[in-house]
C-alpha cells in the first residue's frame, strides 16, 4: 500500500497520510455522522495505482 484515500460522506476524497502500513487523517467533530449513516469509503492503492483494498468504514 503506498496510498490511502478517505471520502466522507458528502465530500471530496482526501489522501491520508500513511506510515508503516497504517493511515492517519485529521478528524474532527464536525465530521461525525448518524448512526445511520453507512460510513466513509476508504481505498488504498498500490505502486502501480491499482486499487488493493476499497471499504465503507464508519469513522467517529
Amino acid at each position: 500500500m503506498t496510498r490511502v484515500s478517505v471520502t466522507y460522506p458528502g465530500r471530496q476524497p482526501q489522501d491520508a497520510v500513511l506510515s508503516h502500513g497504517t493511515f492517519a487523517l485529521w478528524h474532527t467533530d464536525a465530521d461525525n455522522y448518524p448512526d445511520t449513516d453507512p460510513g466513509s469509503k476508504v481505498k488504498a492503492y498500490d505502486a502501480a495505482g491499482n486499487v488493493v483494498i476499497e471499504a465503507s468504514l464508519k469513522l467517529s
